[in-house]
């Protein structure tokens, strides 16, 4: 199994627990401190059938059909090209493998308040990093171009949810 934008190991180590000696994992971040975080708890637990690679998963590259499957959590939309990412993750994997991966909606608020602090602040116009993943049909239309079929997707909500009202947010901030 290889774990993109491991960062901490939050999907990884689960994995390696649940496939065991019969299973191998990998992880692969960019950045040095959320391995270093994965690694003390990979240590804590003893696991042995998992291995970090600090590497920009971008330009790394995998062994044809080397994979059954590739986990994505929540950095799928911070690729710069996700049509090519998601090309490479396809040749990654092995005849009847499957890649999973999880993306806020295009209506996320965080978002759209990122976009507006970028522009204001730094004076920088920012396209909106949930655009291109951020429906259902849009993932779908995506993976059905590079390949992929059999295409489930599944709606969870999560988060928490507070009204503008209860002044926690301030839309007027940015505005």
């Amino acid at each position: 199994m290889l774990d993109v934008a491991t960062g901490t190991g939050l999907v990884a180590i689960p994995a390696a627990e649940k496939v065991g000696s019969d299973g191998y994992v990998i992880g692969i971040d960019m950045t040095p401190g959320m391995l270093h975080q994965a690694r003390l708890k990979i240590a804590a637990a003893r696991l042995q059938n998992i291995e970090l690679i600090e590497a920009d998963a971008e330009y790394f590259n995998f062994s044809d059909s080397s994979f059954d499957v590739v986990f994505c959590c929540e950095a799928i939309v911070l690729f710069p090209d996700i049509l090519a990412i998601l090309q490479k993750w396809y040749r990654f994997l092995k005849p009847g493998g499957f890649v999973a991966f999880t993306c806020p909606p295009e209506t996320a608020i965080m978002a759209s308040l990122q976009q507006r602090i970028c522009a204001r602040v730094l004076g920088v116009s920012l396209p909106h990093i949930l655009e291109p993943l951020g429906t259902p049909e849009k993932c779908r239309k995506l993976l059905d171009r590079v390949g992929f079929r059999n295409i489930e997707i599944k709606i969870e909500p999560s988060g928490r949810y507070h009204p503008l009202s209860d002044n926690r947010l301030s839309m007027t901030v940015i505005n």
